[in-house]
């Protein structure tokens, strides 16, 4: 299909899309079969409403989005065995308006991070066994939020240097961190879940 690709992400033998043409809308791609197809639509009975953030949890998709660009509200996960979407437990209340965040799978659960520049050194964490969010560790130092500038957000850099990945089942962020006034490094950290403590 002709979308502007939004997120793109891997999902078993698959590749999960996530685009806009001229909505946001699904589809998948099976290489196997050479063929592209639609997912079934969105718990809301329409398409997908402004996406904010699509991260693949073992053999299902979570999408975080909101019915307005400035309010993230909903949290649906699409079942790629069933073709069907299910709706999920509400955000913790410090995320009832954020403006972006960035995910990833650590462990079977889906952290939050990078979320926008309002919450520059928090993570919150998903777990799907439980559909419990939880307030994650604070990073060890602020993210440094400017960079790229926006029209109606000057401090929308956040997002653009930072990036996190799973490490032998540990969360760990490579990113920028303003650590004082002007003092701003990259650095590396990965969370400690044992001692409750992040390395270096």
């Amino acid at each position: 299909p002709e979308l502007e690709c939004w997120f793109t992400e891997r999902l078993g033998d698959e590749v999960f899309v996530l685009g806009e043409d001229p909505r946001y809308c699904t589809a998948r791609f099976d290489p196997r079969q050479n063929r592209w197809r639609e997912t079934a639509p969105s718990t809301y009975g329409h398409l997908i409403s402004d996406p904010l953030t699509c991260q693949a949890l073992g053999n299902t998709i979570t999408v975080l989005s909101g019915e307005h660009a400035a309010r993230m509200d909903r949290h649906e996960v699409y079942d790629a065995s069933q073709d069907a979407w299910s709706r999920q437990p509400a955000f913790p209340s410090e995320l009832a308006s954020v403006l972006d965040a960035k995910a990833v799978e650590v462990n079977g659960k889906l952290w939050l991070y990078a979320v926008d520049y309002a919450h520059v050194q928090e993570t919150f964490v998903y777990d799907p066994a439980t559909q419990i969010w939880a307030a994650g560790p604070r990073l060890p130092h602020e993210l440094y939020k400017y960079g790229l500038p926006h029209q109606h957000y000057p401090e929308s850099g956040t997002k653009w240097h930072c990036t996190a990945f799973e490490l032998r089942k540990r969360f760990c962020l490579m990113a920028c961190f303003q650590l004082a006034p002007e003092d701003v490094r990259y650095l590396a950290f990965v969370w400690d879940p044992i001692r409750g403590a992040w390395d270096d």
